[in-house]
């Protein structure tokens, strides 16, 4: 199980450094979700996501990640209706 939850942390890593950071975020959740199939995957998926992309030095994507992540789905869609 850990040696798969490392695939798909690495693809995480990759998709992020790819600038696809909903893909690495679905990465990163199966990856924890492999790791632990009873935690809060969507959670822990985030927070991975923001952690390798900080690792990776992707700053302003990681910001932008939380940003999103604390405004919820659709956000973007909803400031430009304002």
């Amino acid at each position: 199980q850990v040696l798969v939850a490392g695939v798909f942390n690495t693809l995480g890593r990759a998709a992020a450094a790819a600038g696809q950071a909903d893909r690495a975020c679905v990465q990163f959740e199966k990856a924890v979700r492999t790791a632990d199939p009873h935690c809060n995957d969507k959670l822990l998926g985030h927070a991975r996501a923001m952690h390798e992309m900080v690792r990776l030095g992707l700053l302003p994507q990681a910001v932008a990640h939380l940003d999103e992540g604390l405004r919820g789905p659709g956000s973007a869609r909803r400031d430009a209706e304002l």
